[in-house]
């Protein structure tokens, strides 16, 4: 026969108590764990200059970062970074400029200051400098690789709009931008100013000096009249029309200087 406990012994009523201590300790640490709360790392309160290594490492590109321009979902056009088929796609990164306000307003100009924007067409320069006009004087460092073909409209807006940048060290004609005048500096020189009068006369009135622009302009490889020889790596001597020649870069910039007279 069975044996029968009564519910109110001893042993049955320290077994309830275990089993409700039991689980009010459960129900005490699931509570602490729902409610604990994440500290977040102190990255404001670093040394500015350890914070500025952070900022460079993590939005200044090794490449030029070249721009072109782009229709969104919307039909909008819009001034975007394109990639060439090699990459690197992932060579910096913009999610640090949504930490907090703070961090944005330092690492923003760094983005602008530390890196080279390249525009491959005028009118994606032009749409840059729309889309970005806040932050033109951030600006320090620009390549041109369109072709300012007959100092078309689009190309003399282009440069009109870098009459706003005026903290901006160097402008780098890229080899594309010569076009068929490759060989020809003279022929470049005024295809140049044509283009970029309105930049060159904000600069000089700027720097209260007319032929300041000079000073920033930077020539890519061009067409040499005189073909040089380099050894390839067949261990055989080629020519080639392309390279720095000191001649027709002096030849250029002392047309465009006359010019500007």
């Amino acid at each position: 026969m069975a044996q029968f406990t009564p519910i109110n012994t001893p042993g049955t009523m320290y077994k309830a108590q275990l089993i409700k201590k039991r689980k009010s300790k459960d129900s005490q640490g699931q509570k602490t764990k729902k409610f604990r709360k994440h500290v977040p790392f102190p990255f404001t309160k670093l040394p500015a200059e350890i914070r500025n290594m952070i900022y460079e490492y993590s939005v200044v590109a090794n490449e030029k970062i070249r721009i072109v321009g782009h229709k969104d979902t919307k039909g909008r056009m819009i001034a975007k970074r394109t990639f060439g088929y090699l990459g690197p796609r992932n060579d910096i990164n913009l999610s640090l400029l949504r930490v907090s306000r703070q961090v944005r307003e330092e690492c923003t100009p760094v983005l602008y200051a530390k890196n080279r924007f390249c525009f491959e067409q005028a009118s994606s320069m032009t749409l840059f400098m729309a889309q970005h006009a806040t932050r033109l004087s951030d600006l320090r460092h620009v390549t041109i690789g369109f072709r300012c073909a007959h100092a078309s409209t689009t190309s003399f807006a282009a440069f009109s709009s870098l009459a706003h940048t005026t903290n901006l060290q160097s402008i780098t004609l890229d080899s594309w931008y010569f076009g068929s005048d490759w060989a020809d500096p003279i022929a470049l020189a005024e295809k140049f100013y044509l283009a970029a009068c309105v930049w060159m006369e904000a600069v000089g009135l700027r720097k209260g000096e007319k032929k300041a622009a000079l000073k920033m302009i930077r020539l890519g490889p061009i067409l040499s009249k005189k073909p040089a020889q380099y050894l390839g790596p067949d261990g055989r001597y080629h020519e080639s029309r392309l390279g720095h020649s000191e001649e027709e870069q002096a030849e250029f910039f002392r047309a465009l200087g006359r010019l500007m007279d």
